[in-house]
């Protein structure tokens, strides 16, 4: 009996590893995938692997969700986007309601539920206003940390007009929790030196600007050379015309 019980939890503890293995492969394709322009697929085809193997796994849903977002992302038919946003908001449901206290369950799921706002031109209602203050807040209260969550709810606020409660002060404070969670989360760092341009903080716009450039080892590699580093750049070349 101790024989077959110890085969069994050995097996148990082979297909844990095994999936987490797998989702650390997806995870590194999905943030690497400016590498080569087929690993978005194979981080695709990964997680779908890993919720058919495991469909309550949440470090599986939580990926399978972000992948998803990221597909609706680089979709370009408003009616393909809209889908994968859908589809990434109902497995980060599954998600929230499965463990209520995993913020990856309520990040994911406002962060669809944004995406499919701005699409359908619902975002500055104030239901949907409501719900991704709601659910961003969530995943900080469980997490402080979640250095992506106070980046989410820095730019909710700042892109809000102040009759639906944006506001740029307090854009800013979710920025810079942001950036003391995670200092190599370079798009938090470009968010802020947009808030600071607002504001008209050249020079503090232009340190943050400059730091992204530098940063050796971004959170997410992918986002920092396809989207942060030219952004950076635009931004920098424009306050250089503007200072002449």
């Amino acid at each position: 009996m101790g024989l077959i019980l110890a085969i069994l939890l050995g097996l148990r503890a082979t297909t844990a590893n095994a999936v987490d293995s797998a989702c650390d492969r997806a995870a590194y394709f999905l943030y690497h995938r400016h590498l080569d322009r087929t690993w978005l697929d194979s981080a695709q085809a990964i997680v779908t692997r890993v919720r058919q193997q495991q469909p309550g796994y949440e470090t599986g849903l939580s990926l399978w969700a972000r992948v998803l977002l990221q597909l609706g992302d680089d979709a370009v038919d408003r009616k393909v986007k809209r889908d994968w946003y859908a589809k990434a908001k109902a497995v980060a449901d599954t998600l929230r309601r499965r463990n209520p206290r995993d913020p990856d369950g309520h990040m994911w799921w406002a962060a669809a539920q944004g995406r499919l706002g701005q699409l359908n031109g619902l975002l500055s209602s104030a239901g949907m206003v409501g719900s991704l203050r709601r659910e961003f807040g969530r995943a900080v209260d469980l997490d402080s940390g979640y250095a992506f969550a106070w980046y989410a709810l820095g730019r909710l606020h700042e892109e809000l007009p102040s009759l639906w409660g944006g506001d740029v002060n307090r854009a800013e404070d979710y920025l810079r929790r942001g950036l003391a969670a995670d200092s190599n989360y370079t798009i938090i760092r470009l968010e802020l030196a947009r808030v600071y341009l607002r504001q008209r903080r050249r020079a503090e716009a232009r340190r943050e600007l400059h730091a992204l450039l530098a940063t050796g080892q971004p959170t997410n590699p992918a986002e920092f050379v396809l989207d942060d580093r030219p952004a950076a750049l635009e931004l920098l070349k424009s306050l250089e015309t503007g200072d002449r």
